[in-house]
């Protein structure tokens, strides 16, 4: 399972985090969308994040999922992250401004690790009682 918990911006982030970034922008759907190719492309120059998707169809807000590449020699922030993403938006143009709403950090639960080990083992049990069903059964010796 995937969980989602809210971080406050000056929360530090390390390699292989991955976070979803919650900005406020006005802008028409179509504008936004024809934007995010040039903004992806820009984050992608970054050796800091990496691009994972972007999400502009929620009224209001543009969402950018982003897995953190490296945290040094400097100390890798929220504020840090959304700062990289809002200079694309203003170098590319077109989406009038963004406002860093909410931040998630998106992790995998243990109970959602324990879940699919489970579905593992069940999955294995069921694949051996099927095929002892399909094997042939003994014949009993006629005296």
């Amino acid at each position: 399972m995937i969980e989602k918990i809210l971080i406050p911006p000056e929360t530090e982030l390390l390699p292989g985090d991955l976070i979803e970034l919650h900005f406020r922008t006005i802008g028409l759907t179509w504008i936004k969308a024809a934007q995010i190719a040039a903004i992806e492309s820009r984050i992608r120059r970054s050796k800091l994040i990496d691009f994972v998707r972007a999400n502009y169809w929620d009224p209001g807000y543009l969402i950018f999922t982003v897995r953190v590449l490296k945290s040094n020699p400097v100390v890798l922030t929220v504020a840090a992250v959304a700062g990289i993403i809002a200079g694309a938006t203003v170098i590319v143009g077109g989406i009038a401004w963004v406002l860093l709403d909410k931040t998630y950090k998106i992790i995998e639960t243990p109970a959602g690790q324990i879940a699919l080990g489970g579905m593992g083992a069940a999955g294995v049990v069921a694949a051996i009682l099927g095929l002892l069903m399909l094997l042939p059964k003994g014949r009993a010796s006629a005296k």
